[in-house]
């Protein structure tokens, strides 16, 4: 549920304002241009959510959306109309719920040259620097003059999360919205910094350029190898994408496989953000012998925007063709994907199958469908679990509906099913490991991964 402290937060951010004010070449809306657009996306939210306050209290959200809008009395810049409506979806504490920016602002995030972490007292600790200036784990005193302090405020206001873990690994994932939004676009940044001998440092950290090739290196969704000599395969599961493209690397892994057997395959899904879950469905088919299903239940509402916008074929392909039919708002708790519930059983007869011993790697960046993945195994036994719990409760929502707000172009990311998990978990929880195995800023500043040094010890340990 929504805490009082959890509102305090948003209106602390909004209050910050004033001293985050944009530079005077950017361009500025009406304030009544950004209430409209706030007025839209709380119109969109109510319209396609199946209970878009089940992880909040309606009340607070709602009396902080009226607050944010008698707030909008001045002409706002893009990265103002951001701070003033993020807070509002992040009170809602879902992960998949929060407000993204046109374009070029867009651009902005992805040349954000910092990604920042939590540390366990909740200090502002640098995670990453493209520049390599800033050593990991370092405590971050300001950017640019802006305190700490109002970062980590506006970060967990504006980047919802339906637990903790979940707002803390948004922090690190989503953050550079809301680090754009405070420091703007710029060539560099000053930051000031505290060293792990106690140090305070300042330097200035420059951003990305935006050329012709400065983009990130693009990294495959899914990709094999081997490790310990080429006996225990790896599947880095990064994206559940492209449906065509996975059978197909199925195809290939498991003809890897079968040219050179392993005595064991590790699987992780530690930076899987989620995607199109039927991928998982093929990943445990080929890879497991024991039947298994990803959710207990999905609950869609009829809604007549979706089915203008969406059209019959695909509205039905997402919601179903009861719910087409139905009158708007009915909702049904067995509703969407026919086949979201039903049990999967692997055909028995299959030469290319592999049969052997699998360790599934999570953490609290496991989200959504990758998380949908982890629950098939927890429930089924599909493999051994090695990691954190997942930082997304095994009862979520998703079907993500993006809807663009009239005036500014502000993206909003709203949910529109509510998925439930196949057996009994505890309220809040998410899929926890068989075996737990943290790992820390020290061990990414030292470049260890003790998640996967585990795993290997096990099967060691196994064989």
């Amino acid at each position: 549920m929504l805490t009082r402290r959890t509102f305090v937060a948003s209106a602390a951010a909004l209050a910050a304002l004033p001293a985050v004010a944009a530079e005077q070449s950017e361009t500025r809306y009406p304030a009544a241009a950004v209430r409209d657009d706030l007025d839209a996306i709380w119109s969109a939210l109510i319209d396609v959510g199946v209970d878009p306050f089940q992880t909040a209290d309606r009340a607070v959200v709602e009396r902080l959306y009226q607050e944010s809008r008698k707030r909008m009395i001045a002409d706002l810049t893009l990265r103002e109309a951001w701070l003033a409506i993020a807070p509002v979806l992040g009170a809602l504490n879902d992960g998949h719920v929060g407000l993204g920016y046109p374009d070029p602002l867009n651009a902005a995030v992805r040349r954000f040259p910092l990604r920042f972490a939590l540390s366990d007292t909740d200090a502002v600790v640098v995670r990453s620097d493209r520049t390599q200036t800033i050593p990991i784990g370092s405590t971050l005193v300001s950017v640019d003059g802006i305190p700490a302090e109002i970062f980590r405020a506006t970060a967990l206001a504006s980047l919802g999360g339906q637990t903790r873990a979940l707002r803390r690994s948004r922090v690190t994932g989503s953050g550079p919205l809301a680090s754009v939004a405070l420091f703007g676009d710029k060539p560099s940044y000053a930051v000031a910094w505290i060293a792990s001998d106690g140090a305070t440092h300042t330097a200035p950290i420059a951003a990305r350029a935006a050329t012709p090739g400065s983009a990130d290196p693009v990294v495959a969704p899914y990709a094999y190898r081997t490790l310990e000599n080429g006996s225990v395969g790896l599947i880095d599961y990064r994206s559940c994408e492209d449906q065509q493209k996975f059978i197909t690397f199925l195809t290939t892994t498991l003809d890897a496989i079968n040219a050179a057997p392993i005595r064991a395959l590790i699987v992780d899904i530690r930076q899987n953000g989620g995607g199109d879950s039927s991928l998982n469905d093929l990943l445990w088919e080929n890879f497991s012998t024991k039947a298994f299903k990803q959710f207990g239940g999905v609950a869609v509402k009829s809604c007549a925007r979706l089915k203008r916008e969406y059209g019959r074929e695909k509205y039905v392909r997402y919601y179903g063709q009861r719910a087409w039919d139905a009158a708007d708002g009915t909702i049904f708790h067995d509703g969407g994907d026919p086949h979201a519930d039903l049990i999967v059983h692997p055909a028995d007869n299959d030469p290319q199958w592999y049969k052997g011993k699998i360790y599934l790697l999570i953490g609290p960046a496991t989200f959504s469908s990758a998380m949908s993945c982890a629950l098939a195994a927890k429930d089924y036994g599909l493999a051994t679990i090695v990691g954190e719990e997942t930082g997304e409760p095994v009862e979520s929502t998703g079907e993500v509906y993006t809807f663009t707000s009239p005036q500014l172009g502000l993206r909003a990311y709203l949910t529109t099913k509510v998925f439930l998990p196949p057996k009994s978990h505890p309220p809040g929880q998410g899929v926890v490991p068989d075996v737990i195995v943290p790992t820390t800023l020290a061990d990414r500043a030292a470049g260890r991964d003790p998640v996967l040094e585990r795993t290997l010890a096990l099967i060691a340990a196994s064989s």
